[in-house]
This record gives structure tokens, C-alpha cells and sequence, in this order.
């Protein structure tokens, strides 16, 4: 499912960081000014842009949600109405968002 601005999802009130489940190739996520490379071990926090290059993808899992990440895409995670609510908004390329049947999404 390729997304071409975002998705809304309804998720838990308490922010918590995005667990990276995979990581391939070259995947960023920017801190201030700079981008960083990001590896299996890391957590994208909510609010961030991350972004894929040409070799790159990316999966994030939070709290039944999995949002997969081609290769040259880019992406924001961000929340509103005190954490009710996740944006994903892609800016780039191609995302998949994978939710838990018991989750709700707009």
C-alpha cells in the first residue's frame, strides 16, 4: 500500500518511542540539522523524519502498528491531540502502515 501524503492512527495517550524491527541498507533520521544513520538498536522518537536512500528500508513497530519504509522515501512521525492520535506523513517514496485488527484507523 503506497501512501501518497499520510495516515492517522488512533493510538495509545502515552508517547512512546518507534522500535526499529529492521533495518537494510542506508536509513536516516534527522537530529536538528543533521541526518543520522540509524541501526537495529536504535528508536525513533515520536516526531522525527526519517528517511531511506536508494538501498535503504526501514521498519518501525509501536504498540501494534508496523510502518515499513521503502528505499528512497521519506517520512514523519508525528502525534496530535495529546498523543490520541499518530500522523504518518510520507513526503517521499513509498510506505506500508500495518495495524493490529484491534487498533482503530481514520
Amino acid at each position: 500500500m503506497a501512501l501518497l501524503g499520510g495516515v492517522v492512527l488512533a493510538c495509545p495517550a502515552l508517547a512512546e518511542d518507534w522500535q526499529i524491527a529492521s533495518v537494510s541498507g542506508k536509513a536516516f533520521r534527522l537530529s536538528g540539522t543533521e541526518w543520522v544513520r540509524v541501526g537495529g538498536n536504535d528508536t525513533i522518537a515520536v516526531g522525527d523524519t526519517v528517511k531511506t536512500l536508494g538501498s535503504g528500508a526501514l521498519t518501525l513497530t509501536r504498540s501494534g502498528v508496523t510502518v515499513t519504509i521503502a528505499p528512497n522515501s521519506r517520512v514523519q512521525l508525528s502525534e496530535r491531540m495529546n498523543g490520541g492520535f499518530t500522523d504518518v506523513i510520507q513526503t517521499a517514496g513509498s510506505t506500508e502502515v500495518e495495524v493490529d485488527p484491534g487498533r482503530h484507523i481514520r
